[in-house]
């Protein structure tokens, strides 16, 4: 269904092995994903530093990142994690 693990790492612009996360790795892929989101400059999305801007042109733009944000950590999941988060609309409430 989802791409396997090495060639995630590589959607999201990197050559390292990253495992998808699931119901038993969250301790080590939570850290992991983290420094991933840094690497790609998307983890003030996650921590909640960069909120929904005021200005509606600027709304667009932080939904078309956040979006991609939200892919990037979806597509680093095992499908019994994925069921639990597809419905969740932001990076930060995943």
């Amino acid at each position: 269904m989802f791409p396997s693990t090495h060639h995630t790492a590589n959607y999201i612009g990197l050559e390292r092995f990253l495992d998808r996360s699931n119901s038993s790795n969250y301790q080590t892929w939570s850290p992991c994903m983290e420094m991933i989101l840094h690497q790609e400059e998307q983890w003030d999305h996650v921590d909640g530093s960069t909120t929904i801007p005021a200005d509606p042109i600027n709304q667009v733009a932080w939904g078309i990142k956040d979006s991609k944000v939200r892919t990037n950590l979806l597509l680093c999941m095992k499908d019994n994690q994925f069921v639990h988060a597809k419905s969740l609309t932001t990076s930060q409430e995943i």
